[in-house]
């Protein structure tokens, strides 16, 4: 139909007198060619000359016709003058041109007049199609990708053919533009060894690719498993049902999870899950969290595994806490009436809870004597004491069970405390974040560090957290931990770092320090001190310090909790 539209066209250019008749009396050869980008092409324009006398009452010399690539002429010097009923042209066509050529002659020797004219195309001959893969998924549908190579600019059908028992079967034609094709069941068959190959062919020529020979079955990508329900059937245990994808094959899977707060994934060893099952129970997890959990199955006898299933989430059951809260306290001095008020403070279990902490229970003891109990629900709480020493047993309890912190109150006089060595207590940003690292004094159990930061208007907000003995540095914990001093002018920072040993806590050791400023940011004012000695050192200029030193000679007596 094109090449007729083009004709036609062609026949508005003819002189008045002249009919569509002529164009029969006219031919190229070759007709509508495809042309190998960088090679060149040669057609031949032939003159009927009998048909033109009839039609024409006179004849056309092959000496006077001319060639154009669109509305570009030809230079003269590319024609071939074969007789004088053909005339011939080579040239190499480019993307660049226009893909008409015409064979014309001026009527009357000025009219322009175009008596024949074809359409050419450019391209490539297509490469050999190279790494046919082929995945059949969840045995539905079978598709096959290859490499196609270079493109070849014109049109190329690539042809997707099986054959089994020297059989030909179904063949699929990719899309265009598409280097994938894809069969659908029953138009393959599993159990049976198939030859796969694609055959990519345009108007240039033909290239087939290797064969490849396999049993569907061996490469099935099934489906993920559906997951149905994840179930809390014992303590620190989790059961997960599934419902696998396809039936009547040995399957074995993966299996995944992680707290919901975590980034790394653990996985079940794969000798635990290799047999086709369509359920399975971890064990030994954390109590009371949340997991993400996930599977992904293959066939044994193939070799790709499924995506992984969409995630599930679940929550273990509650068991005991794990250990008791992190206690401590602060003693006042004593009254007229020798009396002291004693602050108990005492640490969330956060992960060590393995539950919900229902409350707390406060037991103080003066030697066997059970003097007070009572049951709080928050943190902290005030007791009364005497000049006596006291035993504080703190339980945590929640649905399952409990656990147990304890502590010592030092009687008044009690006379085990002996004064800290120098421990070169510093302090100083580190990460955005306040370090504290101090010398060891010789063999300890713990730490106990204490800190806090206020103005002149405002009371101590105190702080503490207790540190193994082999510890010599930390980061503070909290939220005066962090180097945040935002506008807040004579800002105050109190560290207090107390040890035991033998069951004896150390008189404390205090350095107060007094940092003055406007409009400043954490970052613009950094200092670095030590608890007996030296001023503190300021690391940004138009930040000034007051330092000062405060050693507390009432001694505390705590054993180890």
């Amino acid at each position: 139909m094109r090449r007729l539209r083009f004709l036609c066209v062609l026949c508005s250019f003819l002189v008045a007198q002249a009919s569509c008749s002529f164009l029969h009396c006219v031919s190229i050869s070759p007709q509508s060619p495809a042309v190998e980008l960088g090679t060149n092409l040669t057609a031949f324009c032939i003159l009927n000359q009998t048909c033109l006398q009839e039609e024409f009452k006179s004849r056309i010399s092959s000496k006077v016709l001319f060639w154009k690539v669109g509305t570009t002429e030809i230079p003269e010097s590319q024609y071939t003058l074969v007789n004088d009923s053909v005339s011939s042209v080579t040239f190499t066509p480019t993307l660049a041109m226009h893909s008409s050529l015409t064979c014309s002659f001026k009527a009357y020797g000025q009219t322009e007049t175009t008596l024949h004219g074809i359409y050419f195309s450019l391209g490539y001959p297509p490469e050999k199609p190279e790494n046919l893969t082929c995945v059949c998924y969840n045995g539905k549908s079978l598709t096959c990708t290859w490499e196609p190579g270079r493109p070849t600019i014109m049109p190329t059908t690539y042809t997707l053919k099986q054959y089994w028992a020297l059989e030909k079967k179904k063949e699929c034609v990719a899309k265009a533009g598409e280097s994938s094709c894809t069969l659908y069941h029953p138009d393959f068959i599993m159990y049976i060894d198939t030859t796969f190959m694609v055959e990519a062919e345009n108007e240039l020529g033909k290239a087939v690719s290797h064969h490849v020979v396999f049993d569907i079955i061996s490469i099935v990508k099934p489906d993920p498993p559906n997951i149905l329900s994840v179930s809390s059937v014992l303590q620190k245990a989790l059961r997960i049902e599934w419902k696998n994808p396809i039936d009547n094959e040995d399957l074995k899977y993966n299996l995944r999870y992680k707290p919901i707060d975590s980034t790394e994934w653990s996985e079940v060893p794969s000798e635990d899950i290799q047999k086709t099952r369509s359920s399975f129970t971890l064990q030994g997890l954390q109590s009371y969290t949340v997991y993400v959990i996930s599977v992904r199955c293959k066939l044994i006898r193939a070799a790709f595994w499924s995506d992984w299933s969409k995630e599930y989430t679940a929550t273990t059951s509650e068991s005991e806490p794990s250990r008791g809260p992190e206690f401590w306290r602060k003693i006042s001095q004593s009254d007229s009436d020798e009396k002291r008020v004693v602050q108990l403070m005492w640490k969330d279990l956060q992960s060590h809870a393995n539950g919900i902490i229902l409350g707390y229970n406060v037991t103080v003891k003066r030697g066997p004597e059970v003097v007070n109990s009572f049951t709080v629900e928050d943190r902290t709480c005030n007791i009364t004491v005497s000049k006596d020493s006291y035993e504080v047993l703190l339980t945590a309890y929640n649905s399952q069970g409990s656990s147990q912190s304890k502590l010592i109150i030092p009687s008044v006089t009690d006379k085990k405390v002996v004064q800290p060595p120098d421990l070169n207590l510093k302090a100083f940003p580190k990460d955005r974040r306040l370090w504290v690292e101090w010398t060891p004094p010789g063999r300890v159990l713990g730490y106990v560090i204490e800190w806090c930061s206020n103005s002149e208007s405002m009371d101590c907000d105190a702080e503490w957290q207790r540190e193994p003995g082999d510890t010599t540095g930390t980061f503070l914990r909290g939220k005066n931990g962090a180097c945040t001093l935002h506008d807040v002018p004579n800002y105050t920072y109190y560290l207090e770092l107390q040890k035991e040993s033998s069951g004896v806590w150390i008189s404390r050791a205090v350095e107060k320090m007094l940092c003055g400023w406007s409009s400043l940011k954490a970052s613009d004012c950094f200092c670095v001190y030590s608890t007996y000695a030296g001023p503190c050192i300021s690391m940004h200029t138009g930040c000034s310090f007051i330092s000062h030193q405060e050693k507390h000679r009432e001694g505390h007596l705590l054993s180890p909790a």
